[in-house]
C-alpha cells in the first residue's frame, strides 16, 4: 500500500488550519464591526458560510502550496529556512490568490478579510511538524539489480 508523501500531508494539514481556523478570527472582526447583538445563529451561520466559500474559493491555494513544498522538501534546508520560504511562499500565494478574487469584486475595504488568512496560514507553517525525507537503504536485490 501507498503512503501519502509527508510534504502533502503536512501543506494539507496547513490549509485544512487556514480554512477552518480562518472563519473563526473573521468572527471575531466581523462581529466587533457590525455586531451579531448575541444572536448565537447568526454567529454559527457566518461561521458555517465562512468556512465553506473558503474551502472552496482556497482550493487553488491549497494546490499551488502542495506544489511550493514539494519544491522545497526536495532541497536540502535546515528546517527553519524550509518554514521560512514556505511561510513567505504560502503567504504570498494567499495574497495573490485572494488579491486575484478580490479584484473581480474590488473593494478595498474587504481586505481585512484576507488577515485572518496570513496569520493561520503562518499558523500552521511554524506549527506542523514536516516528517523528515525517508532515505532509501539498499537492499540486497537492488546489489544484484546493479
Amino acid at each position: 500500500m501507498n503512503k501519502i508523501a509527508p510534504d502533502i500531508i503536512y501543506s494539507t494539514k496547513v490549509w485544512l488550519t487556514s480554512v477552518l481556523v480562518s472563519p473563526l478570527f473573521l468572527l471575531f472582526i466581523v462581529g466587533a464591526q457590525k455586531g451579531f447583538k448575541g444572536h448565537l445563529e447568526d454567529a454559527l451561520a457566518f461561521m458555517c458560510i465562512a468556512a465553506l466559500i473558503s474551502f472552496v474559493l482556497s482550493i487553488p491555494c491549497w494546490v499551488a502550496l502542495m506544489v511550493a513544498v514539494r519544491m522545497v522538501y526536495n532541497v536540502e534546508h535546515s528546517e527553519r529556512k524550509f518554514k521560512t520560504i514556505i511561510n513567505i511562499i504560502a503567504v504570498g500565494i494567499a495574497l495573490i490568490i485572494f488579491a486575484f478574487i478580490l479584484g473581480i469584486f474590488y473593494q478595498p475595504e474587504m481586505f481585512y478579510w484576507v488577515i485572518p488568512y496570513f496569520f493561520t496560514l503562518t499558523l500552521g507553517v511554524w506549527y506542523f511538524k514536516l516528517a523528515p525525507k525517508e532515505i532509501l537503504t539498499l537492499t540486497t536485490i537492488d546489489h544484484l539489480i546493479e
